[in-house]
């Protein structure tokens, strides 16, 4: 191989090869960005939900309370009503739950998996 070879073949090829990682790499770290900025939305999006549906739940409760004071509901469906008003609320606390640790698992680098090395038998 003579220079001049070196300097038109092998110079230009390694400066491509570097610029095409280069984009890939960036490509690749801007979808996570835009990925990692989707979940942020989606988990701000749902903490919002939760707040109103707290501010539900406790306007709920309020309103039994006023109509058992008012004698419109006897003790037992208040019981029953309250019992169903506080199961909801547990349900929305588990689903928060969840859905901030899959957050969680999301935001984890994500390993993949190793191809097992076949045996050599002698």
């Amino acid at each position: 191989m003579q220079a001049l070879d070196f300097n038109y073949i092998v110079v230009p090829l390694s400066i491509l090869v570097i610029v095409l990682v280069s984009t890939i790499l960036l490509m690749e770290s801007r979808r996570e960005l835009l990925q990692d900025k989707k979940i942020k939305r989606a988990i701000e999006k749902i903490k919002k939900e939760k707040a109103e549906k707290q501010l539900a739940f406790r306007n709920e409760q309020q309103e039994l309370d006023r109509l058992r004071e008012t004698q419109a509901i006897d003790n037992d469906t208040y019981t029953r009503l309250s019992a169903l008003i506080r199961m909801n609320e547990q349900k929305l606390e588990e689903t928060m739950d969840t859905l901030l640790t899959a957050k969680d698992i999301a935001k984890k680098p994500k390993v993949k998996p190793t191809k097992a090395i076949p045996e050599i038998k002698f």
